[in-house]
């Protein structure tokens, strides 16, 4: 209908988006926690040998920690140096 009058459209607003940097630290502190429980809740009743099985999930949420820190200090890195270039 707005076209037929020839009246313009305007375009739907975006939602900004997050950096990767949070979507990770967001994983990773989910895979750790997560990670942490299920050590605990399989060491207590089955032992060491079953408690093991919650460091994989550990290990992958500390990976994604490790990550998100990275990403974040390039991003500011390269932050940093695009307002260096500028007047």
């Amino acid at each position: 209908m707005a076209m037929e009058k020839g009246i313009e459209i305007p375009e739907p607003k975006k939602a900004p988006q997050r950096p990767a940097y949070l979507k990770n630290r967001s994983a990773g502190l989910v895979m750790t926690l997560l990670g942490v429980a299920l050590v605990i809740a399989i060491w207590v009743p089955a032992g060491a040998v079953g408690g093991v099985w919650g460091f994989v999930p550990l290990a992958i949420g500390i990976g994604l920690l490790i990550s998100s820190a990275m990403e974040k200090r390039e991003v500011i890195d390269k932050e940093s140096r695009g307002r260096a270039g500028q007047p």
